[in-house]
This record gives structure tokens, sequence and C-alpha cells, in this order.
């Protein structure tokens, strides 16, 4: 299903690159926030606009926002100037649009992706299911290597546009963030990519990567079933990351204040994912709490058999004091997963922050060796 409804804008709101927010009246009176993709310089106020409104008819919760498909007039509209594209995103959509790929015969780096020999010769990837752990990976690993360039790619297992992404917007304006790639149909970053491999390659050979970070967008899927959450596709990744030699990092997913049994501790969607779908080793962080919650970790890891199939480290976690002066220090505000912001729910994030300290760690003593 797809509803459609007519609508004219009352005010424009936030603007970020290719990104903006209005305040709608639709056809049937309500007043809605929606979403613009493309020129902030496009919209005025009393414009007429072609919405979608499919998500607020549904009352989703994260995704439930209006938006723009087309404004008035409705013709002679070029959003997003080529310089030598022609692969589509979106394609075989009224939506499709052509990019700059990096891999394509036209761009300055096709003779790079024509080498069958690149690889990531050693690489540090760190790959999380959650989108909201970005920040709270590229802060430590800041606070602990400063003048390190971090990428960031994007898949396209959740939301599509990069633009949409406020932690991106705020990572690369505040220069916590030295690029970013956008891979298979996801589009926006400074680089596009056909997908995690050439995605990979282009983080470590076009933009010179010191650390590679790989995350879906926004707007992450579960339907409470096994198999049936957009994270399961991160197999891939991982394994593109083994294949072509780089060192995979995964995040475990952890909380103990999510209400749900399948997500109560180390979530099913990682021991899912690792113990049936991941066919090689990566290395698996585990903090040390040094309470109940290592208990109840320690089991759901024996009943996964993850020790046997990964490689786990067990790292003391830092305090929630700790990780309160450093998100200060670097005035990070309103940061939350899944609806709950970190103070009330510091798991997630204390995950996030030893695995970063970690892989760090492992780096600074592989280099000395």
């Amino acid at each position: 299903m797809q509803q459609m409804m007519a609508g004219y804008i009352l005010t424009c709101g936030e603007q970020r690159r290719g990104l903006t927010e209005v305040v709608v009246q639709r056809a049937d009176g309500k007043k809605q926030r929606a979403i613009y993709y493309g020129q902030n310089e496009d919209l005025r106020v009393g414009q007429l606009v072609l919405l979608n409104v499919t998500a607020t008819h549904l009352e989703l919760g994260t995704g439930g926002t209006d938006f723009i498909m087309a404004l008035e007039p409705f013709c002679n509209r070029q959003h997003s100037p080529l310089q030598y594209g022609h692969i589509m995103k979106m394609r075989y959509t009224p939506w499709q649009m052509a990019v700059d790929t990096l891999e394509e015969q036209a761009s300055p780096y096709h003779g790079l992706f024509a080498q069958e020999e690149l690889s990531l010769a050693g690489s540090f990837v760190l790959v999380a299911e959650l989108h909201s752990m970005l920040p709270a990976l590229c802060i430590r690993l800041k606070e602990l290597m400063p003048e390190t360039r971090i990428v960031y790619i994007m898949t396209d297992h959740t939301a599509l546009p990069i633009s949409l992404s406020r932690h991106v917007h705020w990572l690369v304006s505040n220069k916590y963030l030295h690029a970013t790639v956008t891979t298979g149909q996801a589009f926006g970053g400074d680089g596009e990519c056909v997908n995690t491999v050439t995605g990979l390659l282009a983080a470590k050979h076009v933009y010179q990567a010191d650390w590679i970070i790989c995350t879906p967008g926004p707007g992450g899927v579960g339907t409470g079933t096994p198999y049936g959450f957009t994270g399961l596709q991160l197999a891939d990744v991982l394994h593109h990351v083994d294949i072509l030699g780089g060192v995979p990092f995964f995040l475990p997913r952890i909380s103990f204040v999510d209400k749900r049994e399948r997500h109560h501790g180390m979530s099913h969607h990682t021991t899912t994912l690792l113990r049936q779908f991941v066919l090689r080793p990566v290395i698996l962080p585990i903090p040390l709490f040094e309470d109940e919650r290592d208990s109840s970790i320690e089991k759901q890891m024996e009943q996964s058999s993850l020790s046997q199939k990964h490689i786990v480290l067990r790292q003391k976690a830092g305090t929630v004091g700790e990780i309160d002066k450093l998100y200060k220090r670097h005035h990070l505000e309103k940061l939350s997963s899944m609806g709950r912001n970190w103070e009330e729910d510091p798991t997630p994030f204390l995950t996030a922050d030893t695995m970063a300290k970690t892989a760090c760690w492992i780096r600074k003593h592989t280099e000395m060796n």
C-alpha cells in the first residue's frame, strides 16, 4: 500500500545537506511534519506539494513522518547535478536517480577498482547493527586517536538517504567523520558505490581511512521472528571484510532495559547472526560489568556457542560517569538508542565504548610489533 495526499507548506524548518524538514497542512486538515529530499531553495511557504502519507497513516514510530514526493511547478526540475554518472540507484522506481559511482568507467577511480588484487590490507572495520551506535564509536576513537581518519559506510539495509541521519550530519559537521560512502541503493554519501565490497575498498583507497565503520542507516526492521530482521544482512558485510583481508569487529547488541525477552541481555539479533550466518570468525568485544549482567551474557554466549566460532575478547567496561564526561567534552547531546536515551539505558553505549577502546588497544599493539 502507498497512500498519497496533497498539501501545502506552512513553515520550513531544519536544513541539512540534501534534506529539509517542513510543516505541511494536509488535505485532510492535519498539520504534519514532512521531509523533502532535494535542494532547500526549491521550497517556499504556501507551495502545493504531493505527500506520501503511508507511514503516518499506519501510525509508525521512527518512520512516522510524511515525505514530499513532488512540488509545484511539477516539471523541469533537476536535483543533484552529475559530473559523469550513469549508474542508477532506487532502480526501476519512479524515484530512480543517476549517481557518480566511484567504480564506473568515467570515474577518475575506475582504474583503481579495475585492480583485482585490491584489498583492505589489514584495515580494522567496526560493524554494528544499530545506527545509533555510530556517534559512540566515533567519539571514543577520536578521543584516543585525535588525528585518525574515520570513514563511514552506510549500507542499504534500512533507510536509503544518508541525509536522513542527524548523527551523520553532526559527525561530519564537527569533523569526526572524514568521509561517508553510500552503497547499494543507499545514496547521498561523499562517495557512491555499487556494493559494500567496493564501498570498503573506497574507504581504504579513495578516502585513506584509518578506521572504517559500517552500519545500516536509521530505521532497522524486526518482526519478532528468528530471521525476519534487517541486521541479518550484516553477515555479508562481515564476510566481505574478511575476504578482502580486513579485520572484522562486530558490536554486540546488549541491553538490560529492553523488556522484550528476545532483546534482554544479548539480543537474539546478535546471537542468531553470529551463530548461524557468519561463517568466518570475527572479533567480538564483550564488556565486563562486574555485576549480574556478566553471568547473564555468559549464559547466552554459551547457549549460542559464540566462543567456539568467534574471537571473544572480554574487557572491563567503563562507568556511566566516564562516558558522561566523555560525551560532555565532545558536546554530544540527545544520544539515544531504541527510543531510550543513554542515561536510561547505558549498556549499549558502554558496549560500544568498550569495542572502540579494545580495537584501539589491539591496533596500537599490532603497530608496535
